[in-house]
């Protein structure tokens, strides 16, 4: 049982006090569902379900008499409601839904999902975890998904990350960046990045700390493009990518390295490692589409540069940082058929 709350608290408390208060009552509309609807352990007939979706409104119809609950009502009322307006009883739809209920629906479901029930166990939080993420922008409201997720990390899951954004991005991103790049940019996972890197033939790897190892890492990567024979256009275009890819990496990241060479097909390959925060990935279409576009966190001003120039962008979100991966053309290469 819960402890009671003095009603001197409940009278001066605060938003967060009334949301914390909210979640304590949120399900006491249950008293008027029958038990053997409550604890079937089968699938639930229709007209179950209807009794089911009241308990929202009883809860409302039993606080409502409480002065000091009814500025509580809505976050108990809507805590069914859903993102996309799928929910109950109101349907309502974003931030339409008390902020309070759009925490609660969070909890709520984390809680039930991991919690044993008449009808089946528990399951493991990182599984609940991900149904959370998958589900998020559509029953649940992404932001508090995701500051639920980051407080989960910090925690349970210490030691590991459980790449929630990338994997949702990876989702709702993937026919938009098909569409608007024509393929060219890709978005793994981070257990992906050593398959892919399984082809290079790696030149050389520098870190970068400062302005000495950009301008030091710029000139061994000029001499090697000029050893290739490239041609000499080409050669200046992807000096000013090597460029783009590197200041990048100052800019928005505490350092890093940077390594390049090239793959089975002949491709000339750039491979930027950072140690931050990385760019924001929610900000990757407009990163994409709009010429000089940039936030603290992003790729920063010459994405758009740097795809026009490029055959494929590969981006990752890592434990330590962000992995981008550049690969660049190889037909003018002297001695290349």
């Amino acid at each position: 049982m819960p402890k009671l709350l003095p009603v001197s608290w409940i009278c001066r408390r605060n938003r967060w006090e009334s949301i914390y208060l909210a979640a304590l009552f949120h399900d006491i509309g249950k008293i008027g569902v029958p038990d053997q609807v409550l604890n079937k352990p089968g699938k639930l007939e229709e007209n179950e379900l209807v009794l089911i979706r009241e308990h929202p409104l009883i809860a409302g119809r039993i606080l409502e008499s409480f002065g000091e609950f009814r500025d509580i009502l809505p976050a108990i009322t809507q805590h069914h409601e859903h993102w996309d307006g799928s929910g109950y009883p109101f349907g309502l739809i974003g931030e339409a839904i008390d902020l309070g209920a759009r925490i609660i629906a969070v909890a709520d479901a984390f809680d039930a999902m991991t919690s044993d029930r008449i009808y089946r166990p528990g399951m493991p939080q990182a599984q609940a975890i991900d149904i959370l993420s998958k589900g998020a922008g559509q029953q649940w409201d992404p932001r508090v998904v995701n500051a639920f997720i980051n407080w989960w990390e910090k925690t349970y899951n210490p030691r590991g990350r459980h790449d929630w954004q990338m994997k949702h991005i990876q989702t709702i991103y993937q026919n938009f960046l098909k569409d608007t790049t024509g393929g060219k940019v890709l978005l793994l996972d981070e257990k992906e990045i050593e398959q892919f890197l399984k082809p290079l033939q790696c030149f050389a790897e520098l870190p970068i700390e400062n302005g000495l190892h950009l301008s030091w890492s710029r000139q061994l990567f000029s001499d090697w493009l000029g050893e290739l024979g490239l041609d000499q256009v080409y050669q200046q275009t992807y000096q000013l990518v090597f460029s783009e890819l590197v200041s990048n990496m100052l800019k928005h990241a505490e350092k890093g390295t940077i390594q390049w060479g090239r793959n089975s097909a002949g491709e000339i390959v750039l491979i930027a490692n950072d140690q931050g925060q990385g760019f924001v990935l929610e900000k990757l279409p407009q990163s994409i589409m709009v010429s000089g576009f940039s936030t603290k966190k992003s790729l920063g001003w010459g994405l758009p540069f740097i795809l026009e120039h490029c055959r494929q962008l590969v981006i990752a979100k890592t434990k330590s940082g962000t992995f981008i991966a550049i690969k660049l053309g190889c037909e003018q290469i002297a001695g290349m058929g």
